[in-house]
């Protein structure tokens, strides 16, 4: 219990670490001040009975107008964090971590001057009973006083400054009436009494600021571990659905390997059976056989291919690609596959350096160019490059059957083939999968967009040397957190 314990104390840690402090600080202030309204609106209603209380405790033994004038002030005072707390209303429901935070400093610059006053008010009437009203209507005075203070650091503690604010304006005026009083009937038989209260008030008034920031500790500690519980919760439900998608993924995969390697197994077992009983047959049933191994060769190595991709295991070197030489050595490459079907093989260079991983680049463009020489008929295909402010687009365009429409939303997942599209029937579907993997990998973007019945083109959009990201993709520190950036690969474009 106590593994389980120091690990989730861990795993906060780490989550918190990975979160802007900024977002963190903010969400803490946000519900301290949640905290402090809501405290706010209890303890008013509380102060809005003192009024009454005081003006019975006291009329009679003082001066009537000066105590009723006290009375409208402290009501209005009452009235107007009334208003305040209405006024924060808005505030109260605010989910920090997703929407934009609100400048709670600004609002209580704004409206903290009224505890303080508040605080003088109620402390105010002693000036008019310390030593002039009988014993007893001062004892009960004063016993409203302390719970008045007392009341305040507890429920102001959630806005430590306001806190303090309070207290040293309740206390200075009780201090102050107590001054008052001795200047003006100096010397009195009461002095050693009234300086032993000093003393008392003085003490109330150390306890008042420790509870207020013992108290404060003790909430922002409590809400910064929730904020960590909160995101750890938040990040155990992404890895749950991640890790429901990867399963679900899995299986779909399994089930369209086992359907796809069916066929040519089936072929080998029939061929290998036909050799056996017609030795004879060996010149014709040979080619086939060796045909069926390749295909089978062929879906092994591109499902090994993906399942690298998707655990990381596949090693990135970013590094100056020299995107002319790219594309000279793809022309060479696959010019006599372009020739053995009569199609013609342009390109269209541009003298630029990229940032990426050349061995991976030259892979996403061979898989483009064997995809658009295999669904290509008649015509050609071209591979060009240009320079569009900071990125460098790497197109590859055939005069193919196309794509239709309904399609092309899908064209990226594993294992999908366009039905009724003439070529996809030999097809395992996992070629552009692996394009659309290997450029999450680099951070490129790529968009695909066609028209049935004159063609496809595929493009790649790649930071040029020099640019922000393109910095930003040479360093390996910073490359983990650029990833997390472009984790999702460029929306489609809908046929023109």
């Amino acid at each position: 219990m106590q593994a389980d314990s120091q690990f989730i104390d861990n795993y906060v840690a780490a989550v918190q670490d990975e979160q802007s402090q900024d977002v963190h600080d903010a969400w803490v202030d946000m519900r301290l001040a949640q905290d402090f309204m809501l405290n706010a609106a209890a303890s008013m209603r509380a102060s809005s009975l003192v009024i009454p209380l005081t003006v019975l405790l006291l009329y009679g033994h003082v001066h009537v107008w000066v105590l009723f004038a006290w009375a409208v002030a402290a009501s209005g005072i009452l009235i107007y964090r009334h208003t305040t707390i209405k006024s924060f209303d808005r505030l109260l429901n605010v989910d920090v971590m997703t929407t934009p935070v609100p400048d709670i400093g600004v609002f209580f610059k704004r409206y903290g001057w009224s505890w303080s006053v508040s605080a003088f008010l109620f402390a105010f009437p002693m000036f008019l009973y310390y030593e002039h009203a009988p014993l007893a209507i001062q004892y009960l005075c004063m016993l409203v006083l302390v719970t008045i203070g007392t009341l305040g650091a507890s429920l102001m503690a959630a806005r430590i400054q306001i806190q303090r604010q309070f207290a040293h304006t309740l206390c200075g005026t009780v201090i102050l009436a107590v001054s008052t009083h001795w200047a003006i009937y100096w010397p009195t038989p009461s002095t050693i009494t009234s300086g032993i209260f000093l003393l008392m008030v003085a003490i109330f008034w150390v306890l008042m600021l420790y509870l207020g920031k013992h108290l404060h500790a003790l909430q922002r500690s409590s809400y910064s571990a929730q904020f960590g519980h909160e995101q750890l919760i938040r990040s155990l439900r992404q890895q749950t659905q991640a890790s429901t998608e990867a399963v679900q993924t899995k299986n779909n995969l399994l089930a369209s390997a086992a359907h796809d390697l069916r066929q040519p197994v089936h072929a080998l077992a029939f061929y290998a059976d036909w050799l056996r009983n017609e030795p004879d047959m060996a010149e014709s049933v040979v080619p086939k056989i060796l045909a069926a191994t390749d295909s089978v060769n062929t879906l092994f190595n591109s499902l090994f291919d993906f399942a690298r991709i998707e655990s990381g295991a596949i090693k990135i070197n970013i590094e100056d690609v020299d995107i002319e030489s790219l594309l000279e050595e793809m022309t060479v490459q696959f010019a006599p596959a372009a020739d053995a079907k009569g199609l013609s093989l342009s390109t269209s260079a541009v003298q630029a350096t990229v940032r990426s991983d050349p061995v991976l680049l030259r892979r996403i463009t061979s898989n483009l160019l064997a995809n658009a020489i295999r669904y290509t008929d008649h015509g050609g295909v071209m591979l060009s490059a240009q320079v569009v402010g900071d990125q460098l687009w790497l197109e590859v365009s055939d005069s193919g059957t196309g794509i239709s429409a309904e399609h092309l939303p899908h064209v990226f997942k594993e294992f999908y083939r366009a039905t009724a599209h003439e070529g996809t029937a030999d097809s395992f579907g996992l070629g552009l999968a692996i394009v659309k993997r290997l450029c999450r990998a680099l951070g490129h973007s790529v968009s695909l967009r066609s028209v049935v019945g004159k063609g496809t083109s595929c493009r790649l959009e790649i930071q040029l040397k020099g640019s922000a990201l393109g910095d930003t993709l040479g360093k390996p520190d910073e490359l983990k957190n650029q990833l997390r950036i472009n984790s999702q690969i460029m929306p489609l474009e809908r046929a023109q």
